[in-house]
């Protein structure tokens, strides 16, 4: 058994091996693929075999004077001006656009590419695009600014915002032939115009951008104005000193009212002028024409001076004048001449004149009507100052009758009278007697009673003493009498009495002698009792 199964393993090893060997000897024998595909991109189509890459960039170039752009290269060799038939980067070019230029990528900057054909592409037959990703020119890329500058003064008077197409490329402009850019200052900077150069020397102001790979270079641009003598503005003035008594008194610059070209009297409008002079006291005569020569924009002469007269302010009158009020100032009024219109004397404030006041409407309050305490009124202008409050109706009271209560005689609470109308507002009530308000009993000394008197009124009463059953104070004897003690439980009086002798009792018989013992106490007891009733009955 153990022989077939080594003999088995062995056949199976043989086999496994000369299929190893087959496999080895087929693809050996086997040709390596040369398949291709076409693949188009930027208006190229190239064929490119299975197994190579074709590796896409771009460059910005210049191809000439008017196109600029991202030209593309292929493994590193530029596509500008090749033609169907020849190779690029190591590939036959299968289909070119018709004019190279028009493969520049003008407008945005483009992304690299990197393209390795499989095999079931190349199989299929068919034209694989490529997409180019893309960064677009923005606005902001293609922006500038051109920034006025006043020859005369070399300041900058303000600024234009400048934007060329969106596309890369070199742009030579003229400031002067520019209609964006004259239109421009024509319209937001009135009298200024684009500086021309001198008189058969034209300088259009030339200035050139371009639209590279970092954007618009440069950012900045000066061009210089100068006066547009052709208008009527601001800038057209004739400085003018206003002298009187050969004094200049004023100075200022008049604006032209008309301008020509050269040689012909400018027109000087004097009329604020007239009226400035006039607020500080003097007079211009404003019949007569006031020029100045022109000579190619130039004024003869450079400062003009013309005589004025002070006024003698004979006629004046008063402005503003205002009374005052009661609560508001007034204005005495300003001395203002009536000639040349200046203020000869400043007015005063008139402080307010207050309210002078008086009460109306008031009314007494009586018992049941309401009363009102007046309005305090201005008698110059009737304003309510003050409102008035009402004043309550009501009885003004007092007690009648009252009377207190005694101990044995009844009280009166009194009656509420109204002292204006005498009527009785509010009954009185009864007020009962208090009752006596007694002591402590006190003895009267006369052994039978007691009395006590009203802490109140002083009025006093007498009662019997009220005695206790009394206490033997001293025993009888056969030879003496004994004392029985009493005393008063209200007021603490004592009364004695005295006990009959105790009978000597027989020897040896002890039980008689306490036996006449308690007979006596209970007679002498019984004595008192009769005594008190009798002094009592005698009260």
């Amino acid at each position: 058994m153990q022989r077939k199964s080594v003999k088995l393993l062995g056949l199976l090893l043989t086999f496994v091996m000369i299929m190893a060997l087959m496999s080895i000897t087929a693809f050996a024998d086997e040709e390596p693929y040369t398949g291709s595909c076409m693949v188009k991109v930027n208006s190229y189509t190239l064929e490119v075999p299975f197994g190579k890459t074709a590796d896409i960039t771009w460059q910005l170039e210049e191809v000439n004077e008017y196109n600029s752009g991202w030209v593309m290269h292929v493994n590193g060799e530029s596509s500008y001006d090749k033609s169907t038939d020849e190779t690029l980067g190591g590939f036959k070019i299968t289909g070119t656009p018709w004019n190279s230029t028009n493969a520049l990528i003008k407008t945005a900057k483009p992304g690299t590419l990197s393209f390795s054909p499989t095999k079931e592409q190349c199989e299929a037959g068919e034209t694989v695009a490529l997409e180019v990703p893309v960064t677009p020119l923005t606005e902001e890329d293609c922006s500038y600014t051109i920034h006025l500058i006043f020859k005369n003064t070399g300041e900058e008077i303000g600024q234009i915002p400048m934007h060329t197409s969106q596309m890369y490329g070199t742009y030579t402009e003229n400031a002067f032939s520019h209609n964006y850019i004259k239109s421009y200052v024509t319209k937001n900077y009135n009298g200024y115009r684009i500086y021309a150069g001198k008189v058969g020397a034209v300088d259009k102001q030339p200035f050139t951008v371009k639209v590279g790979e970092n954007g618009c270079e440069p950012k900045d641009i000066n061009i210089f104005v100068d006066v547009d003598h052709g208008t009527i503005t601001p800038m057209h003035v004739q400085p003018v000193s206003f002298v009187c008594d050969g004094v200049e008194v004023y100075k200022t610059d008049v604006q032209c009212s008309s301008y020509l070209n050269s040689y012909v009297p400018v027109t000087l409008d004097m009329s604020e002028a007239a009226e400035k002079l006039k607020s500080m006291g003097y007079l211009l005569d404003t019949e007569k024409e006031y020029t100045v020569e022109c000579d190619s924009y130039t004024h003869n002469p450079e400062i003009s001076v013309v005589e004025v007269e002070k006024c003698a302010h004979e006629n004046t009158e008063l402005k503003d004048k205002k009374e005052p009020t009661c609560t508001e100032t007034g204005f005495s009024g300003d001395e203002i001449c009536t000639v040349c219109g200046m203020t000869v004397k400043k007015g005063e404030e008139i402080p307010a004149l207050g309210h002078k006041t008086e009460i109306l409407n008031k009314k007494e309050a009586t018992c049941t009507e309401d009363g009102y305490s007046g309005d305090e009124v201005c008698t110059v202008c009737n304003e309510v100052i003050k409102k008035g409050e009402v004043i309550p109706a009501g009885h003004k009271t007092e007690l009648k009758g009252r009377k207190d209560a005694a101990c044995t005689e009844t009280g009166y609470t009194g009656d509420e009278v109204c002292t204006v109308c005498s009527e009785v507002i509010k009954k009185g009530e009864e007020i009962p007697a208090l009752g006596h308000k007694f002591g402590e009993w006190k003895d009267s000394g006369n052994g039978k009673t007691h009395e006590r008197s009203c802490e109140v009124c002083n009025d006093s009463e007498k009662a019997p003493h009220n005695w206790d059953g009394g206490v033997v104070t001293k025993q009888p004897t056969d030879k003496e009498k004994g004392v029985m003690t009493y005393t008063c439980k209200d007021c603490g009086a004592v009364k004695t009495e005295k006990i009959s002798k105790d009978p000597k009792p027989k020897t040896g018989d002890e039980s008689n002698a306490i036996l006449w013992s308690s007979l006596l106490a209970v007679s002498g007891a019984a004595a008192a009792v009769i005594v008190g009733k009798k002094k009592k009955s005698d009260c």
